[in-house]
């Protein structure tokens, strides 16, 4: 008798060990509680929001690293790309476009810590700059690692073309902007113009001035320097590089036959440097001296 009643409250014991390990076990990481994904329907310019909401359900205040909530990515990146260390015990949540095969290349994380109890939104951004529809999936991670294998389906997104910008009025010319071309004024046949708060400058002046050719096939600009092929789509935010999709903060544009560029994304680009002087109203482009 008084071996069984032993064993019986080993058994106990034993038992109210594995139930305390097990709860342990389903409150140690946090979860995800909602996801959301805006718009359902976009094109190759527009990004993607994708929006979770993380409860800490543990009893202790738990933390992420970046890329922070807030960041975006372009089809064709990660998060490993970003030179980011992957810390342990830190939370991060992961997107994959086809059933977690990917890796979930796209992660973000919170900033600060969570408290136990509290719940945060962590906000996403995506760029896919390819045509389809994509079933985006979702998971939690610590560490670099799955929190669990419990898959999170966020739902499907449809991207058509970039809407093509019409420009169906002359555009605001700025007031008179002499370019400078090595010390010297020159009187170019086209001024610079300003689109929604931008400057543009003619293309094809442009390139010329640094070492590159550029023809046009009716549908495409395209721009040859040594190592170096870019083609555009007057009226789209995608371009070309190399045979490698980018995306433009802002579309080249054609009015009355000649195409216009913005040199603040160009020029960095092509290895230069640009600079607005608002006061002479001269933009001065880092190459070889020369500058509108």
């Amino acid at each position: 008798m008084k071996r069984t009643a032993i064993m019986i409250a080993c058994a106990l014991i034993c038992f109210g060990a594995m139930n305390c390990l097990a709860q342990d076990f389903l409150v140690k990481n946090p979860s995800i509680t909602g996801v959301a994904v805006l718009p359902v329907a976009s094109d190759q310019c527009r990004p993607v929001r994708i929006s979770f909401t993380l409860a800490n359900t543990t009893d202790a205040t738990i933390y992420s690293q970046r890329p922070y909530s807030g960041d975006g990515y372009n089809l064709y990146q990660s998060f490993e790309e970003s030179g980011t260390e992957v810390l342990p015990d830190r939370y991060m949540v992961g997107v994959s476009l086809n059933d977690g095969q990917d890796g979930y290349p796209y992660r973000w994380g919170f900033r600060g810590g969570l408290a136990a109890g509290r719940t945060t939104t962590i906000t996403g951004y995506l760029t896919l700059i390819e045509l389809g529809p994509y079933q985006l999936t979702g998971m939690l991670f610590k560490g670099g690692s799955p929190v669990d294998m419990r898959v999170v389906k966020i739902g499907t997104v449809s991207i058509d073309v970039c809407e093509q910008v019409q420009y169906t009025q002359q555009p605001v010319q700025a007031p008179p902007i002499y370019p400078v071309i090595n010390g010297q004024p020159t009187y170019p046949p086209m001024s610079p113009y300003m689109v929604n708060g931008y400057m543009y400058v003619p293309a094809r002046q442009y390139f010329n001035n640094i070492g590159a050719d550029i023809y046009s096939n009716g549908q495409s600009v395209v721009v040859t320097r040594p190592g170096m092929e870019f083609v555009m789509y007057p009226g789209r935010r995608y371009a070309m590089m190399n045979g490698i999709r980018v995306i433009m903060p802002m579309s080249p544009y054609t009015f009355d036959g000649v195409t216009y560029i913005s040199p603040r994304f160009m020029s960095p680009l092509f290895g230069g440097s640009v600079y607005w002087n608002s006061y002479t109203r001269q933009l001065f482009l880092g190459y070889g001296g020369w500058g509108w």
